[in-house]
């Protein structure tokens, strides 16, 4: 990376003036989203900033009046480090022993809640969260590429909420990063406010509570050297059959090697809410194999 000084940085009508950054060729997938690049919260913290998915706007202010808010919704938010990073409680209402999880909000982060592995292991370990499946791999792409293989976990987490807004039959991997995280999906259920001056955090949801309908999983795919790849293998019965590594050739009769690589990654998901899903693969062998994958809820 090379550190550069931008004289200006214009957002709407406010203009950040000597800003330090970093610039760095985030690769083809990166290329796809036409981004030019991303700001952290460390440009933020004079303001308060609101992200609006519903209306696509983002708004910045100095004055919390000028925000429409339940100012008895706000949670305290703690900011960490020279960054800025924003954190806030996730809160477990076990009936026996309700919990919470410290988090830090990061709105580059796909879903809704990330849970830290080192978290798990020191304070969660015995509470309702349930480990579901374990395998080897990895699915995590950023701006440096895929991650690193590794052991990986799926968790079920019956129900948390955050504020007054409930999450019920949530699964997710776990996350190697040293805190557990919310995520980008949280703003399709909702505005979110960052009053980096007051340090308060407000998440005004639609609904009160979002139930996730879940299906079996068998794998979780990814890309690499722009091919969708098998990224981590849940399913005990096919780990004899695919791994991390093995590049997914077509689905129901679709050939993914003739579609365009960011019509892939910008695309729906191109597993079909069909009983069966017959998917051709190709490992690092060169041969070549069905598999259908029937939905179980």
């Amino acid at each position: 990376m090379k550190s550069v000084l931008l004289d200006s940085l214009k957002i709407g009508g406010i203009n950040f003036l000597n800003i330090n950054a970093l610039a760095y060729d985030f690769g083809k997938i990166f290329e796809c989203f036409e981004y030019d690049g991303y700001i952290g919260s460390d440009l933020l913290l004079d303001y308060i900033v609101q992200i609006d998915l519903h209306t696509n706007k983002i708004r910045f202010s100095k004055d919390i009046n000028l925000l429409t808010l339940d100012k008895s919704k706000a949670q305290e938010m703690v900011l960490i480090s020279d960054q800025g990073s924003p954190y806030v409680w996730v809160h477990f209402d076990d009936n026996e022993k309700p919990f919470k999880d410290f988090v830090m909000v990061d709105t580059g982060m796909k879903g809704i809640y990330d849970l830290s592995l080192d978290t798990y292991e020191r304070l969660l370990k015995n509470q309702r969260i349930k480990l579901i499946a374990e395998g080897e791999g990895s699915a995590t792409l950023g701006v440096f590429g895929i991650s690193e293989k590794k052991s990986q976990y799926l968790f079920y987490f019956p129900e948390f909420s955050i504020g007054n807004f409930s999450v019920k039959n949530y699964v997710n991997y776990g996350t190697y990063a040293s805190n557990s995280r919310i995520g980008s999906e949280l703003l399709e259920h909702g505005k979110m406010t960052f009053d980096f001056i007051n340090e308060k955090f407000y998440f005004d949801f639609k609904k009160k509570e979002f139930e996730v309908k879940q299906y079996k999983r068998y794998f979780a795919p990814t890309f690499q050297n722009e091919k969708f790849i098998v990224g981590i293998v849940w399913d005990e019965e096919l780990k004899n059959k695919i791994q991390f590594g093995d590049q997914i050739l077509e689905v129901n009769g679709k050939d993914l090697t003739k579609i365009d690589f960011c019509e892939l990654v910008l695309g729906s998901s191109i597993f079909k809410k069909e009983k069966t899903n017959r998917v051709k693969f190709k490992n690092e062998k060169d041969s070549v194999f069905f598999l259908d994958l029937k939905k179980v809820e």
